[in-house]
């Protein structure tokens, strides 16, 4: 992310516990198997319109 501020970033992961973690220490959403359809496709959404810059998404979420 240092090397390009500014741009999106979806930073993908197949733990959910190191995902759960590098989302906490950045202060941004994340979504994992247990996050309920309605928040993912809110997040999705932020996220395709370029209103959310960064989102964190583990490997069953990225899926969806």
């Amino acid at each position: 992310m240092a090397d390009h501020p500014g741009q999106q970033t979806l930073i993908i992961s197949m733990y959910v516990q190191q995902i759960k973690q590098i989302a906490a220490e950045l202060d941004i959403p994340v979504i994992t198997g247990s996050t309920p359809q309605r928040r993912r496709d809110e997040l999705f959404k932020q996220f395709r319109a370029g209103e959310l810059g960064v989102l964190a998404v583990s490997k069953v979420a990225n899926s969806a």
